[in-house]
């Protein structure tokens, strides 16, 4: 195992996902349970602001 486990493995996808952002108004990205996809796009896009669509209250 790696030392530092705060290391965030870079994805292939993550190159084709900023492109589509400059494209589109908006990207959808899907995938299982805990598999990282908030993570990635928080990492991908620091600046965004970020609401997930399961917080009922928004």
């Amino acid at each position: 195992m790696h030392k530092n486990f705060n290391v965030m493995v870079n994805r292939i996808i993550t190159k084709k996902i900023k492109h589509s952002a400059t494209k589109y108004p908006v990207v959808t990205l899907t995938g299982t349970r805990q598999c990282g996809k908030s993570t990635l796009l928080k990492s991908a896009f620091p600046d965004y602001r970020y609401a997930s669509l399961e917080d009922l209250d928004l």
